[in-house]
């Protein structure tokens, strides 16, 4: 073999296994891209106001991973490359009251859209008490200080006096 044809037979090896190469990947994503999910959430207050800062939870039903998330200036955020299934969402913000949405559902190349209208909440406060017994502690009242007649009369408190 000279060496002009054992470099035309490498080259087309390489051309052959490249062809390959790109037949076996090109499949492989192309395929994977179609089995993920998007859901987009978007919160607002009861006036149509848009809601930041609010803390997103969305729960995998199946496997029961937590993908967690705060909206932004707009008042929404995109969960993206989600598995398929079907999920739960919270949504909280303080000042509002919890919003929850069971079966929210992730399919394969599409987006589900989430819109939240948060309430008013009123302000609450969780007090945990431990009940105790308090020692119950008997006093009796003894004065020990008399005061004279003078000093009860130089207080302004005795208007008269009875003979």
């Amino acid at each position: 073999m000279t060496p002009t044809s054992s470099r035309s037979v490498l080259a087309a090896a390489k051309t052959l296994l490249l062809v390959l190469l790109v037949l076996c990947v090109v499949p492989t994503a192309l395929t994977q891209h179609g089995s993920e999910g998007t859901i987009a959430v978007s919160v607002v207050d009861p006036s149509g106001g848009i809601v930041q800062g609010a803390e997103l939870q969305l729960r995998d039903l199946t496997s029961g991973d937590i993908h967690t998330a705060v909206t932004g200036d707009r008042g929404t955020y995109t969960f993206v490359n989600l598995p398929l299934g079907r999920f739960s969402l919270t949504i909280s913000k303080s000042g509002f009251e919890k919003e929850e949405f069971k079966g929210v559902v992730s399919q394969a190349a599409q987006t589900t859209d989430i819109s939240a209208t948060l309430k008013v909440g009123a302000a609450t406060t969780t007090v945990e008490v431990t009940a105790t017994a308090a020692p119950v502690l008997e006093e009796t009242s003894t004065m020990a200080f008399q005061p004279s007649l003078k000093e009860i009369t130089s207080t302004g408190l005795l208007v008269a006096r009875a003979e």
